[in-house]
């Protein structure tokens, strides 16, 4: 489940503040529209909550899992021929690895893009992979 809660978020470009101490919070499932004339800082809090732009302050902090899910569909967005991710769930901790195992694979049967994952963990690449290819020495088995 993804929740996403902002505090005090900021970005300034020099003296012209453009997003000033926004807070919101969205529980899992909830679709929040920004709403406003041109200009107001709408775009640049998403880019803010993407990760596109370094606030100048507040949750300049997502959690691991979001931080996950941020790249992975920034990956996706492009629709590319080929994914590849290399040892993206390897700063998690055991429940939001295990959480974003499912949740990859999910994408992939959903996507179907073709995709190299690279994996020292072999429950992980059995969750994950559709085949597995185990390398020594740099050379496939």
């Amino acid at each position: 489940m993804s929740n996403v809660e902002v505090r005090a978020l900021r970005k300034s470009y020099g003296a012209t503040t453009v997003v000033d101490g926004v807070e919101l919070s969205l529980e899992h499932g909830q679709l929040l529209c920004l709403l406003g004339p041109s200009g107001c800082g709408k775009s640049t809090t998403l880019r803010l909550l993407a990760g596109f732009l370094e606030p100048d302050g507040g949750p300049s902090e997502l959690s691991g899992g979001q931080q996950q899910r941020v790249a992975l569909a920034r990956a996706l967005v492009v629709e590319p021929a080929i994914l590849l991710l290399d040892e993206p769930l390897s700063n998690l901790d055991t429940h939001l690895r295990e959480e974003m195992r499912f949740e990859i694979r999910r994408l992939h049967e959903a996507y179907r893009i073709t995709t190299i994952y690279v994996t020292h963990d072999q429950a992980e690449a059995m969750v994950i992979a559709d085949r597995i290819a185990v390398m020594t020495r740099g050379r496939i088995e």
